[in-house]
């Protein structure tokens, strides 16, 4: 099944665009490198963030994005509508890549796995995760206050309330229970594809 989606990945990309194709294959590059030996980036915390910042905050917002612009205008530029989203992604996956260690501390000890969990302790993966996050809808506000968005107050309620929602779960959760972490971290990724909803929404209202 993964071998089948790649390829198929590559081949519409190569029909569509080769900036496109070039894009696809520095994604697929990074999560071999993040999985597969020798590199298997997700054994050090440090290089995993990386990987998932780079790919989900970088290549996939900015990247994508200006190969659609040029499809669609014929010019790659890129509108200052992405770079809140761009900010917002990269403090985001700071937290998936801390939070998602959390509840596998056990095994990743016994497989040499050096998260950020194993090395600091459950809490303070936690509490950095919430930062980030924090952070991620911080970025969004500020560039509505600033004027950086169009309808600036539907980016301030939205995004409140969505702040509001996402600390009020990491007030509840144990993070010392693996069945608590695990529903939370369900919740955190729905919040994540809310965003991706909501933000695009703001452009066409």
């Amino acid at each position: 099944i993964v071998i089948a989606a790649g390829l198929l990945s590559l081949l519409f990309a190569y029909i569509l665009s080769f900036a496109l194709f070039v894009l696809i294959i520095a994604i697929m590059m990074l999560g071999i490198a993040y999985s597969v030996e020798p590199f298997r980036l997700k054994r050090h915390h440090f290089y995993a963030a990386f990987a998932i910042v780079a790919v989900r905050g970088i290549l996939i917002n900015v990247g994508f994005y200006a190969v659609f612009k040029e499809l669609i205008d014929d010019v790659g530029l890129l509108d200052s509508i992405v770079w809140p989203i761009t900010a917002f992604v990269v403090f985001f996956s700071l937290g998936i890549a801390w939070f998602k260690d959390i509840p596998d501390v056990d095994g990743d000890k016994q497989f040499n796995f050096l998260t950020l969990a194993v090395i600091n302790g459950r809490k303070r993966a936690f509490y950095m995760g919430v930062t980030a996050v924090t952070l991620a809808y911080t970025s969004v506000l500020l560039a509505a206050i600033l004027g950086y968005l169009p309808m600036p107050s539907y980016y301030l309620w939205t995004h409140f309330i969505s702040l509001v929602v996402f600390l009020w779960a990491c007030s509840i959760v144990d993070f010392e229970n693996n069945e608590q972490v695990k529903l939370f971290y369900m919740l955190f990724w729905a919040l994540f594809f809310v965003e991706y909803v909501v933000y695009t929404l703001g452009v066409f209202i």
